[in-house]
């Protein structure tokens, strides 16, 4: 009996830890990081908006199809591993400079964006990609914060991207600028 007693206290420890830290965990956060490249943003804008060509050089991204426009933006969903689709609103486009992706999350499970910033430089460009997130459910919000860096995509993502462009993957931690929706993680 005390078996089944420890059992259950195991089972409710494993559901509350993350509800209670989902509960102190504001919803919202904000994480940038920094790349530079060796090319100028008009070739990094290309490949960044190519999007059914990045299931080639990203390792994460399964596939890529074309969806219905919404609200006269683009719309992608992409098909990550192991099988997650996410679907994407291009809300901002300003080529070469500025993109903003918008997830569309019918689940409403979690939701934001990345906004991907492009400066030359004298050698370059330098991209910037700021992902402003948002889960609302305390126990998914809870097993996110204890089990993953809320920057993690993002570093997948420009490692992959430098790897396809020939670049060299130094990732740096920018502090991105707070928005009135989030606070800087």
């Amino acid at each position: 009996m005390l078996w089944v007693w420890i059992s259950l206290g195991i089972v409710a420890t494993l559901i509350l830890l993350p509800v209670l830290v989902g509960i102190v965990t504001s919803p919202v956060h904000v994480v940038a990081r920094r790349w530079n490249s060796s090319h100028p943003p008009e070739m990094l804008w290309q490949v960044i908006t190519d999007y059914p060509s990045v299931p080639t050089w990203h390792a994460q991204v399964k596939s890529v199809e074309r969806l219905p426009d919404h609200n006269g933006h683009q719309v992608w969903r992409e098909f990550h591993r192991p099988n997650v689709p996410l679907q994407f609103e291009s809300t901002v486009s300003d080529p070469p400079w500025r993109l903003t992706r918008t997830i569309l999350d019918e689940k409403k499970v979690f939701f934001g964006s990345w906004e991907f910033e492009l400066t030359p430089t004298p050698t370059g460009t330098t991209l910037v990609i700021t992902e402003h997130g948002e889960i609302p459910n305390p126990f998914f919000r809870g097993i996110f914060r204890l089990s993953m860096n809320p920057a993690l995509s993002i570093e997948k993502y420009l490692r992959a991207l430098a790897t396809r462009m020939g670049d060299p993957a130094l990732i740096t931690p920018v502090a991105p600028i707070p928005s009135t929706r989030a606070t800087v993680s």
